[in-house]
């Protein structure tokens, strides 16, 4: 198993009719079995035409050597554009990121089945889309539009967003991010007022408006819309399971916004994932995945076919997969690759 502190960078740039990818790996080096040092590899090219790697240190080094290299080569190439988003779209760059923004977001409680219709049937209760990416809200203040994440740090967000949300007057919006798009759910913070205290129903109302604009979804930017009512909430559902959507998230319509878990935001989930170890690449674009077990063996619980886009993880690498569900001693139920 490669030692792990080895690294693997995968960047991409989509712009000015390019559309570029890079690749970064910081790797250990041996001869006839013995350790050499540490080296560091790279290689570009077109989307989907990357050639094999090509060393970016003439000889072998010390890990810290090494990964000063590595460190410097991948910031370098953000610099110029690159990022980790597959979609190759350009980030901010700010120097707030991982500063404490002082916002504490709501978060959901888990239900089961055995809640489920009695929340569709209740119409105190709206239903949401549970999008399935990274928590992320965002904050506008004047021309400063930054991300904060779950744990209320300011972090990087795709330049669109920026463009899209200057000059809408100053705002706080919680929501998801999936890639380079934003998935909006609520809204927090209106012109200065803290809406925290408003009933949802009156929240979304005022994030629904705000975002009723074509330019906003041309910058990847889209309203989780809220189903209210049996019905809609019932059809919302079975499109959710159709499209292998994650789940759902319930809102009651009088409750504030509360920091922290909060019985008044409740999410159903059609699926689970679970943090697999790949243990080997079958043929083509497959990998078998295992978990270890209370004794620390590993057990196979089944394969997963890797995306076409995606780079192929190597043997020992972590990886997330979701699936319908798992059978005892076999193996996951409709696995899809997460990432």
């Amino acid at each position: 198993m490669p030692d792990s502190r080895e690294q693997s960078t995968y960047l991409f740039f989509t712009g000015g009719g390019s559309d570029k990818e890079y690749h970064a790996h910081l790797r250990e080096r041996f001869q006839w079995g013995e350790p050499l040092g540490w080296v560091v590899d790279y290689a570009n090219g077109k989307r989907g035409q990357v050639g094999l790697s090509k060393p970016k240190t003439p000889a072998p080094l010390s890990y810290e050597e090494a990964k000063k290299v590595f460190d410097t080569l991948v910031k370098s190439k953000k610099k110029d554009g690159y990022t980790e988003a597959e979609s190759g779209v350009r980030f901010t760059n700010t120097d707030n990121e991982q500063a404490a923004s002082g916002h504490e977001q709501q978060l959901c409680v888990s239900v089961d089945a055995s809640r489920l219709e009695a929340l569709i049937l209740d119409p105190r209760w709206a239903a949401q889309q549970k999008a399935n990416g990274e928590r992320r809200s965002v904050s506008v203040s004047g021309d400063v539009v930054r991300g904060v994440n779950k744990l209320g740090l300011y972090l990087n967000i795709p330049e669109t967003w920026v463009q899209a949300f200057r000059g809408r007057g100053d705002c706080l919006m919680d929501g998801e991010q999936v890639g380079s798009e934003f998935h909006a759910f609520d809204l927090v913070e209106l012109n200065g007022r803290s809406l925290r205290g408003e009933p949802f129903e009156h929240r979304y109302a005022c994030l629904a408006h705000m975002l009723d604009a074509s330019d906003m979804r041309a910058a990847s930017i889209f309203l989780l819309k809220a189903a209210i009512g049996a019905d809609a909430k019932r059809e919302l559902m079975e499109r959710m399971k159709r499209q292998r959507h994650e789940g759902l998230v319930f809102k009651h319509l009088d409750a504030p916004y509360q920091a922290g878990r909060d019985d008044n935001s409740l999410k159903y989930k059609f699926t689970e994932s679970s943090t697999c170890c790949v243990i080997a690449q079958n043929q083509k674009r497959s990998m078998q995945i295992g978990l270890l077990d209370e004794a620390g063996r590993m057990v196979p619980v089944g394969n997963v076919t890797i995306p076409g886009d995606a780079p192929l993880p190597a043997a020992g690498a972590l990886v997330e997969v979701q699936y319908l569900y798992f059978n005892p001693g076999g193996a996951f139920e409709q696995p899809v690759y997460l990432g």
